[in-house]
């Protein structure tokens, strides 16, 4: 049990201090002395900086999305869901919020070393993948689908950098009514 206790005491340490300093202005030493463990205590725990660093921004961010898509209505209607996204993502606060702003800015280029960010880019190249089958079924105009499909996707990352890297409050209404502008053009 002490052992999960420090375990995630480093953990969440580790989330404020990378995100105060950034990955490469942070030493373990810092990490350790936050979490008030000694430096083998979070090397038992953690094999390396970049080992810690992964599993925030590649296994806990994953926990994070995979914990705010089960929030999601799967059979309502296409914008719907996609405003739900978006909704999720504004909600999101404290560990669960610093986590995905970790994970946007590796994904960005902004932080981190370049394991993290070509397992975030292989994660999110399937995610891509996964949308645009789903946009493909809910956009029946073939001649622009393609374009629709793009432009969506392009809109929810922007907005989701907005909402979390940016911390802007976008209004629920404003958000809705640009997402049914965009399945509307599709159909």
């Amino acid at each position: 049990m002490a052992d999960l206790n420090a375990k995630q005491r480093i953990l969440e340490n580790a989330v404020r201090i990378f995100s105060e300093k950034g990955y490469h202005g942070t030493s373990m030493r810092d990490i350790a002395c936050a979490s008030e463990c000694s430096l083998p205590t979070l090397y038992y725990h953690y094999k390396s900086k970049s080992e810690l660093f992964e599993e925030i921004v590649v296994s806990q961010f994953l926990k994070v999305t995979e914990k705010l898509n089960k929030k999601l209505d799967v059979n309502a209607k296409p914008e719907d869901l996609y405003f739900q996204v978006l909704k999720t993502r504004k909600d999101l606060s404290g560990f669960d919020r610093e986590v995905f702003k970790m994970a946007l800015k590796v994904w960005l280029g902004f932080e981190g070393d370049g394991k993290a960010r070509e397992r975030i880019l292989d994660w999110e190249s399937k995610r891509a993948d996964a949308n645009r089958r789903f946009i493909d079924k809910a956009v029946h105009n073939a001649s622009v689908r393609e374009d629709v499909t793009e432009i969506l996707i392009n809109y929810m990352e922007n907005v989701i950098n907005k909402i979390i890297l940016l911390d802007e409050n976008i209004d629920d209404e404003k958000l809705k009514r640009q997402i049914t502008l965009l399945f509307q053009t599709g159909k």
